[in-house]
């Protein structure tokens, strides 16, 4: 409600599997249909898709892609782009 006093409407929402997931960002959607989300915290390879099918959310952030050389860092975005490409 704070975010919305100052006009903001596109919120980062943090750590989003600690605070409910998607299943949060859904009941916050319903309260707030104006605000759009970035989950980031928790958010994974196996979990991007079914957080970006959501129309509330604008981009997930994943730490995950950030961890290890810098080929395998490049790998990670690579994989992560594939992932969600079709949506």
């Amino acid at each position: 409600m704070k975010a919305l006093s100052f006009g903001l409407t596109y919120l980062k929402f943090f750590p989003a599997e600690n605070f409910g997931g998607l299943n949060m960002i859904r009941a916050l959607s319903a309260a707030f249909p104006q605000v759009r989300f970035m989950p980031t915290g928790g958010i994974s390879p196996e979990n991007i898709k079914e957080y970006l099918s959501f129309p509330q959310i604008f981009a997930c952030g994943g730490s995950w892609m950030m961890k290890g050389t810098s080929r395998e860092m490049e790998d990670k975005i690579r994989h992560a782009a594939t992932l969600v490409s079709n949506l």
